[in-house]
């Protein structure tokens, strides 16, 4: 049971608050005065019933009290959160996602330690961005399409040259060798002290909101050596949501596995790849407006032939939509 001043203020306080700590702080509020006054309610009907009007009026008195209490707190935190917007306003939003190209390897896990971009052309231009899930992720979770956000920060307008990836040490890649799956240790050359660099070059204007797509393309980013170490190179393809379009299709049967491609002129010449999914689906994203051939390569084990599909456009904003590639 839910009282309809309580419905109310969270409607209205939800809408106000974008802060996620807030809004955990202002839930549990309104779910511990909904027990208090749940449980002081029964009680008062209790003492109606034997008879005790004095000690109802007290337990009405203690109903305004913390009322009048949560109705404080609430004005706090509502001045808090607009504290917030107004810090926030006149600023850009920058949001950095994370995607992979697939890659011929079991797992690839990276350490993130942190993302930072760089306002000035110098080493103490660089800026830490806020909301970064610290951890290890594995990279080839984040193909077929698949992205997650590792930063979302509010930022001051101007020009932007560069943004990094900062790595721990606790990076490592799992290789099938025969019949098992052996982990190696895998050496990030200046991953923690200089960090994984990419030029941005981009000038962010204030109220509007941006997304920078970091596509890792694993396959080319993992290296053996001859003593038979392995080295993360990075080959990061950098595009901005705004700025770019997407691919996405299916093939029939969908049992199908396989990798697919774009490319302009010749095969050889990959723009961007991924796999199809367990449904025979694929989705390249953060390409460029432009005009590509898309090519589906089944796997070997499938018996299919490659097939292309020419003439694919992409629009900046918007998401082209093959038409479904059939496999007889």
């Amino acid at each position: 049971m839910r009282f309809q001043w309580q419905i109310e203020c969270e409607w209205l306080l939800m809408r106000i608050l974008r802060d996620f700590e807030l809004r955990i702080v202002l839930w549990a509020t309104f779910r511990l005065l909904f027990v208090l006054e749940y449980y002081v309610r029964i009680n008062k009907s209790r003492i109606v019933l034997h008879g005790q009007p004095d000690a109802a009026c007290v337990l009405n008195s203690t109903i305004m009290k913390l009322k009048n209490l949560v109705f404080a707190f609430v004005v706090a935190l509502v001045f808090a959160a607009c504290s917030k917007d107004n810090n926030e306003s006149g600023k850009a939003l920058l949001n950095v996602r994370l995607t992979d190209v697939p890659a011929d390897f079991v797992a690839v896990n990276i350490d993130l330690q942190g993302v930072q971009i760089n306002f000035a052309n110098d080493s103490n231009g660089w800026i830490a961005l806020a909301g970064v899930p610290v951890g290890v992720y594995n990279l080839l979770d984040f193909a077929a399409g698949a992205d997650t956000l590792i930063a979302s920060d509010f930022l001051k307008p101007g020009y932007y040259s560069q943004i990094r990836l900062i790595l721990g040490s606790n990076n490592s890649i799992d290789v099938k060798e025969g019949d098992k799956v052996n982990n190696y240790l895998l050496k990030v050359p200046s991953g923690s002290t200089s960090g994984l660099k990419l030029n941005l070059q981009k000038d962010l204007r204030a109220g509007v909101a941006y997304t920078i797509l970091l596509d890792f393309d694993a396959a080319r980013s993992v290296v053996k050596k001859g003593n038979g170490d392995f080295l993360l190179k990075p080959v990061i393809r950098m595009s901005m949501e705004a700025e770019s379009g997407s691919i996405m299709g299916k093939v029939h049967p969908d049992s199908i596995s396989g990798f697919v491609y774009i490319y302009k002129t010749l095969p050889t010449d990959t723009i961007a790849s991924t796999f199809l999914n367990d449904m025979g689906e694929y989705m390249l994203k953060g390409i460029a407006a432009d005009t590509y051939v898309l090519r589906v390569v089944p796997s070997t084990e499938s018996g299919f032939p490659v097939k292309e599909v020419a003439d694919v456009v992409v629009v900046k904003g918007e998401v082209t939509e093959v038409p479904v590639i059939m496999f007889p």
